[in-house]
Formats: C-alpha cells, structure tokens, sequence
C-alpha cells in the first residue's frame, strides 16, 4: 500500500503544470503583442529620423516605411516565439506522462513474493 496514492500524486502534477503552461501562454501572448508595438514604433521612429534628411516628407516616408518593416519583423518574430513556447510545453507534458507510465511499469514489475528466491547462497551451507 505504499504506492496508494502514486496516481493522484501523478493527477495533481499534470493540473499544476497545466496552469502553469496557460499563464505562460498568455504572457508570452501579451508579450508579443507588446512587442509589435515596440517594434513598428522603433520602426517608425528610425525610419523618419533616417529620412528627415530629405526633408519633411522623406521624413514622413521614413517612418512609415520604418513602421512597416517593424510591424513585419516584430510580428513574425512574436508568432514564432508562441509557436516555440507551445511546442515546449507540448514536449514537457508528454515527457511527464511518459515517465508516470515508465515509473508504473516498474512498480508492478516488482515481485511481491519470494518465489523467485533461492536459499542456495555463498555462506548457506549445503
């Protein structure tokens, strides 16, 4: 009776390391949405500093060709991180069960009686 719990142990840390993989998807989510922001307005801000040497409207053309290319690359890059971070927490829930199952297996490979003895030792006398 040992392993009577063994099951509900396993239970409890699958629901603990669900939740935990949720507030790290939604961090990570709202991360990446923080991020385009940051990166079309960096974007945006060197583009038209960049182009205000050709005046004011270079300067205008600057930072919308700037904001373009940050909304691209920060997207791209925010869309690549949650695809990462979902494989990794797909890859960390099935190693957990994977060593659930392996650790089962060998409890019930354990003998549980003494018929695989013999009293045939090195200091039993014969």
């Amino acid at each position: 009776m040992t392993n009577k719990t063994y099951q509900e142990m396993f239970d409890r840390q699958i629901k603990n390391l669900d939740v935990q993989q949720n507030v790290a998807m939604q961090q990570a989510e709202w991360q990446a949405i923080a991020g385009i922001f940051t990166g079309t307005t960096a974007g945006a801000t060197g583009g038209a500093i960049a182009g205000a040497k050709a005046g004011p409207y270079g300067a205008a053309a600057g930072a919308i060709v700037g904001g373009v290319a940050g909304l691209g690359g920060s997207t791209a890059g925010g869309v690549l991180d949650i695809q990462n971070l979902e494989r990794l927490q797909k890859e960390q829930r099935s190693y957990a069960i994977d060593m659930y199952n392996y650790n089962l297996q060998n409890i019930q490979a354990i003998p549980t009686s003494i018929t695989k003895t013999t009293a045939l030792t090195q200091n039993t006398r014969l």
